[in-house]
C-alpha cells in the first residue's frame, strides 16, 4: 500500500452522504455543477416529476432547488447559473421528506405530516393543526389552510421520496390503505392550488396509481426518461476528470496503481447507468460509489451500493419474497428484458409492480436503447452484477461461510504454492454457497468466471477478467506479489465431454499467449473445466 498523495483537510472536501445543498458550499465541500441543467427547470412554472434509484442524488437536488427558491443566487457564486438567473425575487419553500414520517400507525403519520408543514411554514403563516376539540387535523386540510392564508403570494413546493411511505407498509395493508388515502387527498389539495406555486419538483422510485399524483395534474411534467434531465444527477465521464482527478491521482498512488488503470476500474465498476432512450447521451457514474471510493480508496474497489441498504429496498425485498420470485444472474445477464417507452413510466399498484420495471426502478437495470421507443434493460456495471449475486444470497439466506471466506484471503499462498487442488476446491465452494439450486450460471463459462471474480476480495490480490492482450482475451488473472495465474473456463457440453473441453482450453492458452511477457512474475498458466450436469470444477490442469 503507497502513501497518500493529499491530506486530509482535502478528503474531507469529498461530499459523502452529505445532501444539503448549502452546508456543501459553505463548507467548501466539491460541488459537481449541475446548476446549468438545473436553470432550465427552474425557469418552469409546471410540476415536475423525477425518478432515479437510491443514492443517486436525488436529495441533494431537491436541496439546491430549495437554495435557489429561498436565498436567490446566495450559495451559487461561481457556478453556472449565477451568470443566468435573473430572477430576484425568493419564495417561501416547503421541502417535504416523506421518508422521515413516522410509519407506526395512522395517527403518528398524520402527525408527522402536519409537524413538517408546521416546520416549513410556521415562520409566515400561521398553522394550525388540530381542531377545537384538540384532534389532529387531516394533513390535506393543513395545507389546504396554509395554501390559502398565502393568499396570491407564490410559494415552492419540493417533495422527496412520495412514495416512501407506501413502500415501506406493504406488509401492513389496513395502515398503508390509509397512508395511500391520506396522501391522495394531500396531492389534491396540491393540484387545487397548483396556480400559486411558483415551482413543484417531486421525487421518488415508482409510480403508484392509487395515489392520484399521476392523475390529479394536468400538467405533471414526467423528466425521468427526458433527454434534459439524463444527466441532472450522477456523474459523467467528463465531471469525474474535472472534478476528482487529484482524487484520482491519490487512489492510484496508495494502490500501487497507475492512473489510467484507477479510471478503467472505475469505469468497469460504477459508471454504465443511462436514463434516457435518446442517443448521444453521456453514461453516468453512481456518485454515492465513486465518493465513497475516493474517500478511502485504501479499501478498495467495494460495493459501496448495496452495502449503504440502497441494493435492498423494501419494495423490491418484499415483491420478490410475496411472490416468490427467484432472480438468477445468469437469466439476468444473458435475457434482458425489452420494453416500451410507455410501459418504463406507467403507473401500477404497489403491490403488482411488474418485476423487470422494478428492477430498473430500483437500480439493478439501466437501459440500453435499441430506438427511440425501446430498450433493452441490462445491468450497467460491475458492481450491480455483484449486488445482484448479494441479493440473491441475502433473499436466500445463503452466502459464504466465514470458513470460505477467510480461505479466499488466502488464497495468494495457494496461488504461490501453485496448490491447484485446493483452488479449485475453494472455487466450487464458493459456487456452491453462494448459487442457488435452480441456476444456470453453469450454462455459461463467462458466468462462472465472474461469480468468482466478483467473491474474491479486491484487497487479497491483483484480479483482471477479459484482460485484452494482442491475441485475445483472458478468462482470469490472479497476481499476487511473486505470481500471474491465468485462467481459462471451459465447460463441457451434450457432444463435448471434459477431456475434449481441457484440450480446447490448452490450445486457446497456447495460441493466444496468454500471459506471456505481461510481467517479471512467475506465470502459471491452467484450464479449468466445469461439468454442466455436476455443476462444478471438474478438472484443473497446468498448461506448460
Amino acid at each position: 500500500m503507497g502513501a497518500p498523495l493529499l491530506p486530509p483537510e482535502d478528503i474531507v472536501r469529498l461530499p459523502c452522504g452529505q445532501a444539503i445543498f448549502a452546508d456543501i458550499r459553505s463548507k467548501g465541500k466539491i460541488y459537481v455543477d449541475k446548476t446549468g441543467l438545473l436553470y432550465k427547470l427552474a425557469l418552469g412554472d409546471c410540476p415536475y416529476f423525477l425518478s432515479r434509484p437510491r443514492r443517486f442524488g436525488k436529495s441533494l437536488l431537491i436541496s439546491t432547488f430549495e437554495s435557489l427558491f429561498s436565498k436567490g443566487l446566495a450559495d451559487f457564486r461561481g457556478l453556472a447559473i449565477e451568470k443566468l438567473w435573473h430572477e430576484d425575487k425568493t419564495y417561501p419553500v416547503a421541502h417535504l421528506t416523506f421518508a422521515n414520517y413516522d410509519l407506526s400507525d395512522i395517527g403518528l403519520f398524520r402527525d408527522s405530516i402536519n409537524d413538517d408543514l408546521k416546520d416549513n411554514f410556521g415562520a409566515i403563516c400561521h398553522v394550525e393543526t388540530h381542531d377545537a376539540a384538540g384532534r389532529t387535523r387531516a394533513p390535506a386540510n393543513v395545507f389546504r389552510s396554509i395554501l390559502r392564508d398565502l393568499g396570491s403570494s407564490s410559494v415552492v413546493i419540493l417533495i422527496d421520496e412520495y412514495d416512501s411511505p407506501i413502500i415501506h407498509t406493504q406488509g401492513r395493508p389496513e395502515l398503508c390503505s390509509q397512508i395511500t388515502e391520506t396522501l391522495s387527498a394531500f396531492f389534491n389539495v396540491l393540484k387545487d392550488f397548483t396556480g400559486r406555486c411558483r415551482f413543484i419538483f417531486i421525487t421518488g422510485i415508482t409510480r403508484i396509481s392509487h395515489v392520484s399524483l399521476f392523475s390529479v395534474f394536468n400538467n405533471l411534467t414526467e423528466l425521468t426518461l427526458t433527454r434534459g434531465a439524463a444527466c441532472l444527477t450522477g456523474f459523467t465521464e467528463e465531471e469525474l476528470h474535472r472534478y476528482f482527478h487529484p482524487y484520482v491521482e491519490n487512489a492510484a498512488a496508495m494502490l500501487d496503481m497507475t492512473v489510467d488503470d484507477v479510471y478503467s476500474r472505475l469505469k468497469t465498476r460504477y459508471d454504465g447507468y443511462r436514463f434516457t432512450l435518446h442517443e448521444g447521451v453521456d453514461t453516468l457514474y453512481n456518485p454515492w460509489s465513486v465518493l465513497s471510493f475516493l474517500s478511502r480508496p485504501e479499501e478498495g474497489f467495494e460495493n459501496y451500493w448495496y452495502h449503504s441498504g440502497a441494493g435492498t429496498p423494501k419494495l423490491l425485498i418484499e415483491h420478490l419474497k410475496r411472490n416468490a420470485i427467484h432472480l438468477d444472474y445468469a437469466a439476468m445477464k444473458h435475457n434482458p428484458p425489452t420494453v416500451i417507452k410507455d410501459r418504463l413510466i406507467s403507473k401500477s399498484e404497489a403491490i403488482n409492480i411488474p418485476e423487470d420495471i422494478l428492477l430498473w426502478q430500483t437500480g439493478y437495470y439501466t437501459l440500453a436503447p435499441v430506438n427511440p421507443e425501446m430498450a433493452d434493460l441490462v445491468m450497467p456495471n460491475e458492481e450491480i452484477e455483484d449486488s445482484v449475486t448479494k441479493l440473491i444470497e441475502d433473499i436466500n439466506s445463503m452466502g459464504l461461510t466465514k470458513e470460505t471466506y477467510n480461505r479466499l484471503f488466502a488464497l495468494p499462498g495457494l496461488i504461490d504454492a501453485v496448490d491447484l487442488e485446493n483452488i479449485q476446491e475453494l472455487f466450487n465452494d464458493v459456487l456452491n454457497e453462494c448459487l442457488t439450486s435452480d441456476t444456470k450460471v453453469f450454462n455459461y463459462e463467462p458466468d462462472i468466471r465472474n461469480i468468482l471474480y466478483m467473491k474474491i476480495p479486491e484487497k487479497a490480490l491483483t484480479k483482471l477478467r477479459e484482460h485484452k492482450t494482442l491475441h485475445g482475451e483472458s478468462d482470469l488473472e490472479l497476481k499476487t506479489h511473486k505470481t500471474h495465474l491465468v485462467i481459462e473456463f471451459k465447460r463441457t457440453y451434450e457432444d463435448r465431454d471434459v477431456e475434449a473441453s481441457l484440450q480446447e482450453g490448452i490450445k486457446q492458452i497456447i495460441a493466444k499467449e496468454y500471459g506471456k511477457g505481461s510481467s517479471d512474475l512467475a506465470l502459471v498458466r491452467v484450464v479449468m473445466v466445469c461439468d454442466s450436469k455436476e455443476r462444478k470444477i471438474v478438472l484443473t490442469q497446468r498448461v506448460d
